[in-house]
C-alpha cells in the first residue's frame, strides 16, 4: 500500500506523534504539551497503513508568516521522498509565505570553544 498523506491532519494525536518524536530524537516532551503544539499548528502526515511515519507541523499567524516548526521522518522511511511531499503541502496548506530553519554542522572551532551554529532560514514567498 503507498504511503498516503493528509494536509490538515486535526486527527494527530499526541501519542502517535511522540511514538514517531521518539524515533527521530532523543528528547521526551511532556505528553500534555505535545496535544497543545498539534492543536495549535496545521499538521501535515505520511501514514503507512495508518501507522503515522513521518510529519510537518506548520505555526502560522494567518497572515504574516508561517514556520515549518519539525520535519520528523521515521528513519525507516527516510531517502524515499516523503519530506519533499510533506514540505510540497506545507507550503500548499501555508495561508501566507513559509519558513523553514535547517541546522547546520557547527563549525569545529565556534563548537570547541562552547557556540552552537544557529539555524539558516529557507523561505518560500507566495
Amino acid at each position: 500500500m503507498p504511503i498516503t498523506y493528509q494536509a490538515g491532519d486535526d486527527s494527530l494525536t499526541a501519542d502517535e506523534f511522540m511514538d514517531l518524536f521518539s524515533q527521530v530524537w532523543q528528547r521526551k516532551p511532556d505528553l500534555d504539551r505535545v496535544g497543545y503544539a498539534l492543536r495549535s499548528t496545521i499538521n501535515i502526515s505520511a501514514r503507512d497503513s495508518g501507522r503515522l511515519v513521518a510529519c510537518v507541523r506548520v505555526l502560522t499567524d494567518g497572515y504574516f508568516a508561517a514556520v515549518v516548526t519539525e520535519v520528523l521522518v521515521h528513519p525507516d522511511f527516510r531517502n524515499q521522498g516523503v519530506s519533499q511531499r510533506l514540505m510540497e503541502l506545507a507550503y500548499e496548506c501555508s495561508p501566507t509565505s513559509i519558513m523553514f530553519g535547517a541546522q547546520r554542522t557547527p563549525d569545529e572551532l565556534m563548537n570547541g570553544i562552547g557556540w552552537q551554529q544557529g539555524p539558516n532560514i529557507y523561505f518560500k514567498r507566495k
